[in-house]
């Protein structure tokens, strides 16, 4: 994660595709994260060399990041008991991260 913020602090068209400014904001991440260092710089760069070393398309390395930002928004989604039954709902205040991670896989959030 944090070398994702960091690679993309140049890239502000991937930061946008895999949403990263909502996860960035997220306070209980920043505590969870710390700072940035150049270091986290330096791995983002390897982990590119890397992909492209095995040959993985842009396209391809897109969607793997895209997943990646996907499980950290499954994290940011909290529940409710539901009022009409059993089990549970999500709550109100995830629909945002809801949102983001249903837009990250391509699948429609009222599905």
């Amino acid at each position: 994660f944090y070398q994702m913020l960091s690679g993309t602090r140049s890239d502000q068209k991937l930061k946008k595709t895999l949403k990263l400014s909502d996860l960035s904001a997220n306070a209980n991440l920043k505590y969870l994260v710390g700072e940035i260092t150049e270091k986290d710089n330096d791995n983002w760069k390897n982990l590119l060399q890397a992909m492209e070393a095995f040959k993985i398309s842009k396209k391809v390395q897109e969607s793997l990041l895209q997943i990646v930002c996907a499980v950290l928004y499954f994290g940011e989604l909290s529940f409710e008991k539901n009022s009409g039954g059993d089990g549970s709902v999500i709550s109100e205040s995830s629909m945002n991260a809801l949102g983001n991670l249903c837009s990250l896989l391509c699948i429609d959030k009222e599905n």
